[in-house]
């Protein structure tokens, strides 16, 4: 059985992506989409017709992306890392 794929377009905010709450606004858009989804949906972002975003765009929105997905849940600045049930010999 395939996957189910859920593509999110990132240039539906513009082709220069540029503010923490702009990001945080695309975040929480992909974040609900990816709650809705099924389990074992492959989950697309795409930058096509993105042409450039800041690094406060990026972090806001791949960095705490990456670390909700990661972790399990959202960062927080008492904690800034989570750690990996791996454990490597």
């Amino acid at each position: 059985m395939d996957s189910a794929a859920l593509d999110f377009p990132v240039d539906q905010y513009g082709t220069f992506l540029a503010t923490r709450s702009k990001a945080r606004q695309a975040r929480e858009h992909l974040e609900g989409k990816i709650q809705g989804a099924g389990s074992g949906t492959v989950v697309i972002v795409d930058f096509d017709g993105v042409e450039a975003m800041t690094i406060s765009f990026a972090d806001e929105f791949l960095g705490k992306f990456y670390h909700r997905a990661k972790c399990g849940r959202p960062p927080d600045s008492r904690r800034a890392a989570c750690r990996s049930q791996r454990r490597d010999p």
